[in-house]
């Protein structure tokens, strides 16, 4: 096998662990934030409406908090909590599939 295939082939295999950890965490987190609820934002807005802010809003802070860990691991190639980096970008990735979520939303209203 030559080397970009193996190459290409490994990084499906990556893209398929992640995507397999990101619907993991978005099936066991999901469940804790919203509380039961079908609408997958109601963390989102409960806080913005607490705060009297837009649902984006508050929806950015939730997910910069992620890419700060992840710029806090690109400079010091280590990570200080309990989860490791590829859950942090699995997490982020969710964020911005939860943007299109939010976003969507809006234009139904």
């Amino acid at each position: 096998m030559s080397s970009k295939k193996r190459e290409a082939s490994e990084l499906e295999t990556i893209i398929a662990e992640m995507e397999e950890l990101e619907h993991k965490i978005i099936a066991t987190k999901g469940k804790e934030y919203t509380q039961g609820s079908q609408d997958r934002a109601k963390n989102f807005k409960g806080a913005a409406e607490d705060l009297g802010i837009p649902t984006l809003y508050c929806w950015w802070v939730y997910t910069k908090k992620q890419m700060d860990a992840i710029l806090s691991y690109v400079k010091n190639e280590k990570t200080y909590s309990g989860e490791c980096i590829e859950q942090r970008v699995a997490d982020a990735v969710n964020y911005l599939h939860l943007l299109v979520y939010i976003i969507r939303q809006g234009r139904k209203k």
